[in-house]
């Protein structure tokens, strides 16, 4: 490196720091990267129909990306390596970190992983420890009810090859939290899985609602309304109960990240925290999802959705695609706007539910101007969090971390 690069590097480098520290984030600043079509599994509700393209991304098109994105971006970023199963390509994951850590901005970039731990070698256990890699690790419970949906091309099961790859970061002293999605095949055991975690050591999880996109789409899988809101309900008593024993023994806390971000919502409403808990959420203004061909999505959710795809990195520049004004239809919503919520009595608290949840079950973008097609489902819960936390008095601190911190973001179940 000539003396003229390396002091434009440190230039650079200083001009960063000092953004980080005066400017507020700007730009999106959690990107999901989408490693590989590929995956080994054929889930039944896969949004992103793992396994059916085999296009992998290119780490210099990852290293132009974030190039722009950092330009005056306050914010820490992350990257999570998504798919398919991103473990299938762990030498192209090394050489994009590699990449990135070669840049002026390396240092701020934080690393997460999405995947179904059925490959998590000893390879992947190097890869993980060299970049410090957070994890998140996607099943549906005991094996009875994660074989229904989770499952190899040839409908066998993944349960035991995922409970290895668990203990294997267990055994390597890896930190990871489980990422569930909530069906009708197993709405009714939601405190089962919860119990299924303590007892293989898992500390937090996330529960996610089934979407009818990619090879859900014309599957019938969501759960019955009445039956998640009792049991969601059961969920948030079984956290409080495990909690409460756990403040007394000192043993450590279990914490579910969408009654977590709930909780907080009801305890400061006005605060940012789990941008997807939030209105407007953080689609377009947190988050991006970068696809392998180069296109930028408004949020993963809508994967592949022609009508939420802002530009491609590899033919326009950021700056350009951050002007499409699909941005601004989803930053503009807010509770008053939204047909259905004006006259609820919390419509303080509530954030209205994912709009990328309304668009695909509503059939269109009339999905992000009215109320949740599971407003019945949050009119119930967050009630019901009220309960706990103001009329009963609750330990916050049973449901939420007490020290969660504003621009705090979560993708995988970190």
């Amino acid at each position: 490196m000539s003396a003229n690069e390396l002091l434009r590097h440190y230039f650079e480098l200083a001009r960063h720091e000092w953004i980080s520290e005066n400017i507020t984030g700007l730009k999106p600043s959690c990107i999901v990267v989408k490693t590989t079509q590929d995956c080994n599994l054929r889930c039944k509700y896969c949004y992103t129909e793992g396994g059916s393209k085999k296009r992998d991304m290119s780490p210099d098109m990852v290293v132009k990306f974030f190039d722009q994105a950092v330009i005056d971006n306050g914010s820490p970023m992350t990257c999570i390596f998504h798919g398919g199963e991103p473990l299938l390509r762990p030498k192209l994951i090394d050489e994009t970190i590699e990449k990135l850590n070669s840049r002026y901005y390396g240092p701020r970039i934080k690393y997460q992983i999405q995947t179904n731990a059925t490959l998590i070698t000893d390879e992947a256990v190097q890869l993980i420890k060299k970049h410090h890699i957070g994890v998140g690790v996607s099943i549906d419970g005991n094996k009875s009810l994660n074989d229904h949906t989770r499952y190899y091309p040839d409908c066998s099961s993944s349960y035991e090859n995922v409970v290895k790859g668990m203990n294997k970061l267990h055994e390597n002293g890896i930190s990871f939290g489980i990422l569930a999605l909530i069906t009708k095949f197993n709405v009714n055991n939601l405190t089962d899985i919860l119990d299924w975690c303590t007892r293989h050591g898992i500390e937090r999880m996330g529960f996610n609602l089934f979407t009818p996109l990619g090879y859900g789409r014309d599957e019938n899988l969501s759960a019955d309304q009445a039956e998640l809101i009792r049991n969601v309900k059961k969920e948030i008593d079984w956290l409080i109960e495990h909690n409460e024993q756990s403040l007394q023994s000192g043993d450590k806390f279990f914490y579910e990240r969408e009654i977590e971000a709930m909780a907080d919502r009801v305890l400061r409403p006005q605060g940012y925290g789990y941008m997807c808990k939030s209105i407007p959420c953080g689609a377009g203004r947190n988050h991006l999802a970068l696809d392998v061909d180069g296109s930028i999505n408004v949020c993963d959710c809508f994967y592949e959705m022609d009508d939420y795809i802002i530009g491609n990195i590899n033919t326009q520049s950021l700056e350009e695609c951050l002007k499409n004004p699909i941005i601004a239809e989803f930053q503009s919503r807010s509770i008053d706007k939204l047909k259905g919520c004006k006259n609820c009595d919390i419509k303080d608290i509530c954030h209205g539910g994912c709009p990328g949840s309304n668009v695909l079950f509503m059939n269109g973008k009339e999905g992000l101007y009215t109320k949740s097609v599971i407003c019945d489902y949050f009119y119930e819960i967050y009630n019901y969090l009220i309960k706990k936390l103001k009329t009963e008095r609750i330990n916050p601190v049973l449901l939420t971390h007490a020290k969660k911190g504003d621009k705090d973001e979560q993708i995988c179940c970190q």
